[in-house]
């Protein structure tokens, strides 16, 4: 830790909002970054990231040793991130010994494909697995802490890590590391460091969560003082004479010297129970606000404060778009732009593209469900027509029936029934892929405010979500002030009927806010606004799916296509790519009517084509002996190998069997 970040955290701990300004510049990226590895989800890393912030610079005093702050820091993402979550591991138990540390091959490091297959593989692992390899990896978290944490013992701890290191060896491509990755720090932790240095935040998310955390600062300050006059010792206030840092819980009450009380949920919300950043901005209507209400006599503090935060923010915003503009523009993170730019643009209708599709309905912002008329079996689409998982499947891409699922980092999330088991579908870096069974869950929801002037909420996008009063629907920015009146009739309506009735718990009812534009539904039929209500695409289309980079997939006189928006009308290009190549399998004698024994640790996939991204049809566990239909060669030059799977053709890879040679 260098020395100028050790004399900031002093000055902090004095109350220097100047040197917590400075902390947060020079740690943002990284403490962000373990939000996000964590969660797997963009705002809600951004909730995470801006409340532990704000624990730490409330508690920094008793911090005890400056060159730990970095450490304090990632424990506080760490804590804040554990609340609302119950972590449940399954068969993820029993003894297993403590592993080496390096799992993968130098080349996954050096090869841009394989690193992005690794990273791929740890947001798709469940809380638990992620939870595990993330604080083991990035944060370098020991065992035995990490048991702690997961409120489990050291032996589940290594059988998890072991479970979550054979995932990802596996998707990966990797081979068994070799003398190369001797003396160096283990190639998952590269990967880390490397692309959390390439990480690029908005810098608005950038104002908005240092102006939440100095606002919260400020509000714990005047507590403080109130109730403990004079200047706050380095350790007494917070009642610590430890030099180890602290992790102050959620709900926690901090005791002064005085023996009285103070609850910390007075000053930092929890992420879980928030609905997503982005909204409230800190600009010209908060310094109105501030005016309005300005007592020279009672609030000088605020005022040096806010203007303390005004100067040092311009220096925040122009280091990390610095900072940013240096790294690789592979593997960022980059939170959507402000749709505050969005005025007007041109709409132009595209019936062409889609011509495959015979029904395309939504799923959740990330995805949408299709039938193929060439397969007559269903599959899945992002919003500008490219296929995710190609249509193989019998029985259509559903929403989770529970629907409005805040305990996890997925919300409205997706499952396909295969064989009469819900499996889960995961969505990242654009990727969609059929993960382990569905598991039951609990359900959480937002809170409304008890000034709330709507009857019902939909969430939050863009800092904007879909509200509803007497039956029509507008939009409303963070404060809860109406932008676009309540005219309009919801979209998002399953028609599962298991859902029974349309309620908070099952429905996701309007479409998002993406890019200042919304696709919206009006007498029956559907077009798109801006923010200020203005027309951009008529209403004329029997469906409108959420926009996508200005591309919206959209019905209009039974056909599907593209409504293209702005700048995209020049560089769009339909997506949309079915898989008809055909099995090519040989038909060598010597590779037919064999079996084979499935070695592949924890068990395999098996693909819809030879191919590791190709949709996953199924698994198979170790041990398993499959027949032989013959052998196919993937365009990397693996082998693959043709087997039956619950009365359909699936491929496996050849390195993962072995061939039984007692048949």
């Amino acid at each position: 830790m260098n020395e100028d970040l050790v004399r900031y955290v002093n000055a902090a701990a004095q109350g220097s909002t100047d040197a917590m300004a400075k902390l947060y510049s020079l740690t943002l990226k990284s403490s962000f970054y373990l939000a996000f590895r964590l969660s797997g989800n963009v705002d809600e890393a951004l909730d995470i990231t801006k409340n532990a912030y704000t624990r730490v610079f409330c508690t920094i005093p008793r911090l005890k040793k400056p060159d730990a702050f970095e450490i304090y820091m990632r424990q506080n993402i760490a804590a804040v991130y554990k609340e609302g979550r119950k972590f449940t591991f399954g068969d993820a138990v029993g003894e297993m010994p403590e592993s080496s540390l390096e799992f993968l091959s130098e080349d996954v490091y050096e090869d841009p494909d394989k690193t992005a297959a690794a990273l791929a593989s740890v947001a798709n692992l469940s809380d638990e697995l992620r939870s595990a390899v993330v604080l083991h990896y990035f944060s370098g978290m020991p065992v035995a802490p990490l048991a702690r944490y997961l409120n489990v013992s050291e032996s589940t701890v290594n059988s998890v890590l072991a479970k979550a290191k054979n995932i990802i060896f596996e998707q990966c491509g990797s081979s068994e590391p070799g003398l190369e990755s001797a003396g160096k720090l283990p190639v998952l932790n590269r990967i880390f460091k490397r692309e959390a240095e390439t990480v690029r935040l908005h810098p608005d998310d950038v104002r908005d969560m240092f102006a939440y955390i100095m606002s919260k600062y400020q509000t714990f300050k005047e507590v403080e003082t109130a109730k403990n006059p004079g200047p706050a010792s380095s350790g007494g206030f917070f009642g610590s004479s430890s030099g180890e840092p602290q992790i102050p819980d959620r709900g926690e009450k901090t005791r002064g010297e005085n023996g009285d009380e103070i609850d910390f949920d007075r000053f930092v919300d929890s992420p879980v129970n928030r609905p997503a950043p982005g909204g409230k901005k800190f600009g010209i209507d908060t310094v109105k606000s501030f005016i309005a209400n300005f007592d020279i006599r009672k609030d000088w503090k605020k005022l040096l404060i806010v203007l303390a935060a005004l100067i040092v923010l311009i220096l925040i915003i122009s280091g990390i778009a610095k900072a940013a503009s240096k790294g690789r523009n592979t593997g960022t993170v980059s939170p959507q732009s402000s749709s505050s730019d969005v005025v007007n643009v041109e709409a132009n209708w595209m019936d062409s593209g889609l011509q495959d599709c015979t029904e395309i309905y939504y799923l959740n912002e990330y995805m949408c469900g299709f039938k193929s008329i060439t397969t007559q079996k269903y599959g899945l689409l992002d919003y500008q027509g490219n296929i995710l998982i190609q249509p193989v499947y019998d029985e259509p891409f559903k929403p989770c029936g529970i629907g409005r699922d805040y305990t996890g980092s997925n919300k409205y999330h997706v499952v396909i029934q295969i064989d009469k088991v819900d499996y889960y579908v995961t969505y990242s870096n654009g990727r969609a892929e059929i993960a382990g069974v569905h598991q039951s869950h609990s359900v959480e929801n937002d809170p409304f405010p008890e000034d709330a002037k709507y009857d019902e909420r939909d969430r939050y996008f863009e800092g904007y979500a879909a509200a509803e009063k007497n039956g029509k629907w507008g939009y409303i920015d963070r404060d809860g002030k109406r932008v676009i009146n309540y005219q309009y009739e919801p979209v998002n309506i399953t028609s599962d009927t298991n859902l029974n009735n349309l309620s908070k718990y099952n429905s996701d009812y309007c479409r998002p806010v993406t890019g200042g534009l919304i696709a919206v539904k009006k007498d029956g039929l559907m077009g798109i606004v801006n923010l200020k209500n203005d027309t951009i695409a008529d209403f004329q289309f029997t469906m409108i799916m959420p926009g996508k980079d200005g591309v919206f997939i959209a019905q209009k006189d039974g056909k599907w296509g593209f409504i293209v928006t702005g700048s995209a009308a020049s560089t769009f290009k339909p997506g949309y790519l079915l898989d008809t190549s055909g099995d090519d399998v040989s038909t060598d004698p010597s590779g037919v009517d064999k079996y084979y024994i499935v070695t592949g640790s924890g068990g395999i996939n098996v693909r819809a084509d030879a191919d590791k991204d190709s949709a996953k049809v199924g698994e198979l566990q170790t041990g398993s002996r499959v027949k032989s239909y013959g052998t196919k060669t993937a365009a990397d030059g693996k082998l693959w190998l043709k087997v039956e799977y619950n009365g359909q053709f699936g491929f496996i890879s050849m390195n993962l069997v072995r061939e039984d040679t007692n048949s």
